[in-house]
């Protein structure tokens, strides 16, 4: 079942070894199949991996994740040095912070990981 409903979703991606059967499901559909079972690999190998850290689960985290998402594409790109585009980020991020308020950021950090 998760193949027919977590893929459909563009907030998940792949968390069964199952799922690099079908890269295809997980990526958009202008992403080339080689690509895609570059992509399936890439997580079966992330999954042999006996440390790992799980997505954030804290207020806000999608703007945390756009403003980095926006560093990455203008360092790429070559509009910001990735020095530069990181402490854009980094700004941004506090701005969030600050605006969520940093102890209730703190508190929910602290419940995400099981603290």
């Amino acid at each position: 079942m998760s193949v027919q409903t977590s893929a459909l979703s563009p907030a998940a991606t792949m968390f069964r070894h199952a799922h690099r059967d079908a890269p295809g499901l997980w990526v958009e559909e202008t992403v080339p199949h080689a690509a895609a079972v570059e992509y399936g690999a890439a997580a079966a190998a992330a999954f042999a991996h006996e440390q790992w850290l799980a997505a954030l689960r804290i207020p806000g985290r999608a703007e945390y994740l756009a403003a980095l998402d926006e560093a990455v594409a203008a360092a790429l790109d070559g509009r910001s040095p990735p020095k530069d585009a990181l402490e854009q980020a980094a700004q941004k991020w506090r701005e969030i912070t600050n605006r969520l308020d940093a102890d209730k950021q703190k508190s929910a950090y602290r419940h995400c990981v099981g603290l």
